[in-house]
C-alpha cells in the first residue's frame, strides 16, 4: 500500500526518469506538462474508486494488487499509442519497474 502522494511522486519520477531522457526536447516538455496535469488529478479519481473494489484503503493505494492483476493480462508486450510521442511498448518488466518508483 502507498499513500496518493507517494503514487503521485513514483509516477511522475517514472516519467521523469524512464520517458522524458528518451525524446526530443519538445516532446519531452508537451508529454511532461500534460502528465503533470494528469497526475494532478489523482487525488480525485482515487476518491471515486468504489470501496467494494478492494484496492483503496485508509487513503492508500494497493499497488501490488493492481499490478498483479495487470500483469496476469499481458501475454506480450502490450504497446499504447500516446499522441504526439508515439508509440510506447510496456511489459510486465516494466509495471515492476514502475510499482518500484511508487515504493520509494
Amino acid at each position: 500500500m502507498v499513500s496518493i502522494d507517494r503514487f503521485q511522486n513514483g509516477l511522475s519520477n517514472y516519467i521523469d526518469r524512464e520517458i522524458l531522457i528518451k525524446l526530443p526536447q519538445w516532446k519531452a516538455v508537451a508529454f511532461g506538462t500534460a502528465a503533470a496535469l494528469c497526475i494532478r488529478q489523482i487525488p480525485d479519481i482515487v476518491k471515486s474508486i468504489p470501496d467494494s473494489i478492494g484496492i483503496v484503503k485508509d487513503g492508500c493505494i494497493d499497488v501490488d494488487a493492481v499490478a498483479e492483476e495487470l500483469k496476469k493480462r499481458m501475454d506480450n508486450p502490450v504497446q499504447i499509442d500516446i499522441p504526439v510521442i508515439g508509440t510506447m511498448t510496456i511489459d510486465r518488466a516494466e509495471v515492476d519497474r514502475l510499482i518500484d518508483y511508487m515504493k520509494r
